[in-house]
């Protein structure tokens, strides 16, 4: 991780020789991160400057939620093969950036529109999921929001959640429904 350093210079000090300034390499703390996004009101507050920065209608290919970022796909309202990029992070807009496609499907049958996702949900479903999967260390890492394709069309939500013990993740559907054990 990067710290910040903070260097002194101690001369004022009884230790110092007389004359000599010494230098002292004190390691501070990193900033502490904004409130987290899986959280309700950082999360709304994101979604809701990320929606005034995309170009409408909002046809989503994916949304990807963690703790200090919220990245929503999109395609591109006037390039019908092409999708854009924006991320929301310390409280600033990122975007449009081009995303690279790959891949043989269609694009249009991977889009969704964000209001049939239950975005508000995820500050609850993210403490569902860590309940499931280790209430004691589990944290979750990130959030995905997309279609569950080539399986099936149904727009998903997957809650990926790491702790030392054991890995895992909860799916819900669009409305918030979880989908069974992760």
């Amino acid at each position: 991780m990067t710290r910040q350093v903070l260097l002194l210079l101690l001369c004022t000090l009884p230790a110092c020789d007389r004359g000599a300034d010494r230098v002292v390499r004190v390691e501070m703390p990193e900033a502490a991160p904004g409130p987290s996004l899986l959280e309700q009101e950082p999360l709304q507050n994101a979604l809701r400057e990320l929606t005034r920065a995309t170009p409408k209608p909002i046809r989503a290919l994916e949304v990807v939620v963690t703790r200090e970022r919220v990245v929503l796909q999109a395609q591109h309202p006037e390039e019908r093969d092409s999708v854009v990029q924006f991320e929301y992070a310390a409280g600033a807009i990122k975007g449009p950036v081009p995303v690279d496609l790959r891949g043989a499907g269609e694009l249009q049958h991977n889009l969704f529109s964000l209001e049939d996702v239950a975005l508000d949900k995820i500050p609850t479903l993210a403490k569902m999921a860590v309940l499931r999967v280790d209430p004691a260390d589990g944290e979750v890492t990130r959030v995905v929001v997309r279609r569950a394709l080539p399986s099936d069309e149904r727009v998903e939500m997957r809650f990926f959640v790491k702790s030392p013990r054991r890995d895992g993740h909860l799916d819900a559907d669009a409305t918030g429904k979880p989908l069974g054990e992760g």
